[in-house]
Order: structure tokens, then sequence, then C-alpha cells
């Protein structure tokens, strides 16, 4: 994973596990199924609007904070 990745920053929060339930003919019930969630939020600075922090994938760079780019470049 490149270093400059949003899941290394310390202000990117990753979204809680995704929740799905469907019906298992096997066990005659509804299923619970849980996967990880590779999508986060950056909350470094709070937005004027609720829920409005950049989105972004685990693996993707949302450029939102200059001097680690510029940190990140330097190495």
């Amino acid at each position: 994973m490149d270093e400059r990745a949003c899941a290394t920053c310390p202000w990117w929060s990753r979204f809680p596990e995704r929740v799905e339930y469907r019906w298992s003919s096997d066990e005659n019930a509804q299923v619970e199924i849980r996967t990880s969630n590779d999508k986060g939020e950056c909350r470094r600075m709070p937005p004027a609007p609720p829920r409005q922090f950049p989105v972004t994938d685990e693996g993707d760079w949302c450029g939102e904070h200059p001097e680690r780019r510029e940190a990140a470049g330097a190495a």
C-alpha cells in the first residue's frame, strides 16, 4: 500500500462494517452478513454542513493535507 494512502492518515476514519440481511434457504431464516468497509472519511476539519467530510477508499489519498503530501514527496 502506498504510504500516502488515507488509511495511514491520522485524520481518516473507517466507516463501520456493512451489514446485510439475506434469506437463507438452507437455514430457512434470515442471515446477517457482515463485511469490512474499505471506505472512510477524512475528519481533520469539522465541515460547515454535517456529514460533508471527504469520503475515500482506504488505499486512496484525498489530498486534503498539503503538508503530508510534501512530507511524503520529500521522502
